[in-house]
């Protein structure tokens, strides 16, 4: 749960460049890469958190079996 934190708020500082560096440039439709990254990170954040759900379970009925 504390990487989803900084995986949700680390790269907003630099969203833009990561925009650039993706979309091909300064000149390739920046207005429309920026919102396409931030769903990138966005979505990553959250099946961070969700997939918690899934795997502690698992994780708590299993454990290390042999």
């Amino acid at each position: 749960m504390l990487m989803c934190t900084f995986l949700a708020a680390g790269p907003t500082v630099a969203l833009v460049q990561i925009a650039m560096d993706f979309g091909g440039g300064a000149n390739a439709g920046l207005a429309a890469m920026i919102p396409q990254v931030a769903f990138f990170f966005t979505t990553s954040a959250l099946t961070q958190g969700t997939g918690n759900r899934i795997w502690q379970p698992l994780i708590n009925k299993y454990g290390k079996q042999p």
